[in-house]
């Protein structure tokens, strides 16, 4: 029987969620092994510059009313602080707040051993052969979505 790579890879997908939840909350990172932990990276990494929601909305393709939820909830939750920009006081920025900014630092542990626990047995040479494939799949999903665009 031939097995369907892509039903594995959604399988594969759908339980690598559900792991990452449960790894999230041991950490105390329940609320950021989703969207609001992507923008905490992405915050993170730009911390020094200003970052507007629009910004956000092109880093992870989602769309305005999204991405304007997302920071909102954000906010709620005490990981951003929304504020004018020193440039245009029309747009804002959108930063870490203190304590995101200490939780970003223990997401680091976070994400190490959930990369350490999921290539585990796993040989360098068979996660470039995967690197290589998943780019592959992206280029094609691009293709994809130029064509319906067209």
């Amino acid at each position: 029987m031939t097995t369907d790579p892509l039903q594995e890879f959604k399988q594969l997908s759908h339980k690598m969620g559900t792991v990452f939840h449960t790894l999230a909350k041991e950490y105390d990172m329940n609320l950021l092994a989703g969207p609001q932990g992507h923008v905490l990276h992405y915050l993170a990494l730009h911390d020094q510059e200003e970052i507007f929601i629009k910004d956000i909305e092109q880093k992870m393709k989602i769309s305005k009313s999204v991405a304007s939820n997302l920071i909102k909830r954000m906010e709620k939750n005490g990981f951003v602080v929304v504020e004018p920009s020193t440039i245009d006081k029309r747009k804002k920025i959108v930063r870490l707040s203190d304590s995101a900014r200490e939780k970003s630092k223990r997401m680091g542990d976070f994400w190490a051993e959930l990369r350490k626990q999921l290539v585990e047995g796993i040989a360098e040479e068979d996660l470039q052969i995967l690197s290589k494939v998943i780019r592959q799949l992206h280029q094609n999903l691009e293709k994809i979505e130029q064509k319906e665009k067209e």
